[in-house]
């Protein structure tokens, strides 16, 4: 009898941002004054209110089966939201969510897994949250901004 041997199957592992603090590289001061020309320029960007003002956190409670309860927050950390808006610009609905609730994560994917249309639950959770952090439907705008 002979052994069939099969090719490994291969996971691709979404990139994450690492910052050079945490990769340990020296960390360069930077003279923030001489970028007076990029705010300008950006004068008239639209920028989600979740991006410049504290919103308060999406819980998931014991009505929807968690407790203790999972808190869902805006990225504080400028890194964490620049992950949060590649993935949802890539309509990585995992990534984005894992980026939110970081260690409940876990939970809130095992507690998914129990029903069929895991996927579609968890997208529609993630768009909720986007709702909920950027504005009614901002999630359905390309780009993830609200129209003004």
């Amino acid at each position: 009898m002979t052994a069939r041997k099969t090719a490994a199957r291969t996971r691709t592992v979404p990139k994450t941002l690492t910052t050079p603090a945490e990769a340990g590289e020296t960390v360069e001061t930077t003279n923030f004054d001489k970028f007076s020309e990029f705010r300008a320029r950006a004068a008239g960007v639209n920028i989600p209110e979740a991006f410049t003002t504290e919103i308060p956190p999406y819980v998931l409670g014991p009505d929807q089966g968690f407790d203790p309860p999972v808190s869902l927050e805006f990225p504080k950390r400028f890194e964490h939201q620049v992950q949060f808006e590649m993935a949802l610009r890539a309509q990585d609905y995992f990534a984005a969510l894992q980026v939110l609730a970081g260690r409940d994560f876990g939970r809130i994917i095992h507690a998914f897994g129990q029903v069929e249309d895991s996927y579609r639950l968890l997208a529609g959770l993630t768009l909720k949250i986007v709702d909920h952090f950027t504005g009614r439907g901002a999630a359905d705008v390309p780009g993830g901004s609200s129209p003004s």
